[in-house]
Formats: structure tokens, C-alpha cells, sequence
């Protein structure tokens, strides 16, 4: 019973010293000291730690302006450049991934954060898809599911071109 006591007199000694030196701080003074600190911290507690043991700082993304999918007839157009094509998707009326569409978006994606990994998950980038009103459903949707594939999936539309 005297050890209990005795740890309870130790703790309320320490509250004690404690309280002397934050009592005189002001609140101004104890909010810069939570601020600058404790965000360092945090981010320390967290494991946001860099290689030599400094606190990382998350690289910023490059500006790149949303890639502009055009579908003309059967080609698949990026920014004006011809990179594939729909027709096997209109013939067999069903949805496909289309490859070189793949590849051109995800160099775009890379290029903009090239910490992006799709399995992990991340802010998904924007595209815009111009299409006629005439284009299949089934080609959009290859394409729109290309882009979500590549990391694009905030998917903007233009049907007028």
C-alpha cells in the first residue's frame, strides 16, 4: 500500500513541475510552440521519415495540362497524335483495353507523378474525351476504361467537335 502511495505522490510532484513551467507560458506562445513543433512531430510519429532520418518532404507534382482524347471514326487521337485505334473493339461489340492508348497515358501519368502506383491507389488525374455523337458506346467506354486503367479516371466530356 505504501509503494502505491508513493507513486502517486511521485506523479503528482511531476504534474506539479510541469505545470511550473507551462503556467507562465502565455497562450500565444504555447500555440507557436504546438504549431512548429508539433507538426515536425507528427509527421516523425506517422514514419514520414526521409533517408537520413529528416522529415520527408512529399515531392511536388509537375503542372501537366489533362491529355486530350479525341475519337475520330476508328483512330484514337491524343493531343492531335494518332495512337490506336477501335475498329476491333465496333467488330466484336465488346469492351477492350486498348494498349497503345495504355502506354501513351501512363507515360503521361508517370511524367506528372512518378511516385503513382495504381494498385496503391492515388488522386486520379483528369482527362478530356471529345467524341462525335455518332461514336459506338462501346469504343467511348474502351476508351473512358483505358484512361481509368492508366490513372485518369476523372473523365471530362466534350461531344461537340
Amino acid at each position: 500500500m505504501k509503494d502505491g502511495l508513493k507513486a502517486v505522490e511521485q506523479s503528482r510532484e511531476r504534474r506539479r513541475r510541469l505545470y511550473r513551467v507551462v503556467a507562465p507560458l502565455s497562450a500565444t506562445t504555447l500555440l507557436l510552440v504546438v504549431l512548429f513543433v508539433g507538426r515536425p512531430l507528427i509527421r516523425m510519429l506517422r514514419g514520414d521519415r526521409g533517408p537520413q532520418g529528416t522529415t520527408a518532404v512529399r515531392p511536388t507534382l509537375r503542372v501537366v495540362p489533362p491529355p486530350r482524347i479525341e475519337i475520330r471514326g476508328a483512330s484514337v487521337l491524343v493531343d492531335g497524335v494518332a495512337v490506336d485505334d477501335v475498329t476491333s473493339v465496333i467488330a466484336q461489340q465488346r469492351l477492350m483495353r486498348l494498349d497503345r492508348l495504355f502506354d501513351e497515358l501512363k507515360a503521361r501519368r508517370m511524367m506528372a507523378d512518378p511516385s503513382y502506383d495504381p494498385g496503391v491507389g492515388g488522386t486520379p488525374m483528369r482527362a478530356v474525351v471529345h467524341a462525335n455523337p455518332d461514336t459506338p458506346a462501346v469504343a467511348m467506354k474502351s476508351v473512358i476504361q483505358t484512361a481509368a486503367f492508366a490513372g485518369f479516371g476523372d473523365i471530362d466530356f466534350d461531344g461537340g467537335m
